[in-house]
C-alpha cells in the first residue's frame, strides 16, 4: 500500500492531464484550507469560492462541480479522505439534519504537500483574510 505522500505527489502529478485528478487536488486543497475537515456544503462553498478566485469560466466550474463526488470516491478508496454521515446542527430545525463529514485521514501530510501551494495561500490571504 503507498503512502499517503506517495498517493498524493501521484494525484499532483496527474492534476493537469484529466478533470476528475484537478478535482481531487482541489477537494485536498479545499480539506487543507478548513483545517482537515469539513462538512460537505463547506467543503463545495470552499471548492466554489477557489474556482472564482482562479477566474475559472461558470462553464468549467460546472464541469469540475459534477465531478466531486466521483473524486471523494477515489480520495477515500485511497485512504486520503474519510467521509461519512453525520449529524450536524441546523439552527433553522428543532432537530440535526444528517450530512457528509469529509475528513483528512493524515493532515500532516496533507499540509506539507498542500499548505505551500500557491492557490491555498491565496485563498487564505483574499478571502480569509489571512496576512
Amino acid at each position: 500500500m503507498e503512502s499517503s505522500t506517495e498517493v498524493i505527489r501521484e494525484l499532483k502529478e496527474k492534476e493537469e492531464t484529466d478533470v476528475l485528478w484537478k478535482t481531487c487536488c482541489d477537494i485536498l486543497r479545499a480539506v487543507t484550507i478548513l483545517h482537515g475537515s469539513a462538512w460537505g456544503s463547506d467543503l463545495e462553498g470552499t471548492l466554489t469560492e477557489l474556482w472564482y478566485m482562479k477566474e475559472l469560466g461558470t462553464d468549467r466550474i460546472e464541469v469540475l462541480r459534477k465531478k466531486i463526488k466521483d473524486a471523494l470516491k477515489i480520495l477515500n478508496e485511497k485512504g486520503i479522505v474519510t467521509s461519512q454521515k453525520r449529524l450536524r446542527a441546523d439552527l433553522s430545525k428543532p432537530y440535526p439534519t444528517e450530512e457528509n463529514m469529509h475528513t483528512a485521514k493524515d493532515f500532516v501530510t496533507l499540509l506539507r504537500e498542500f499548505g505551500g501551494d500557491k492557490d491555498v495561500i491565496r485563498y487564505r490571504r483574499e478571502i480569509m483574510g489571512y496576512r
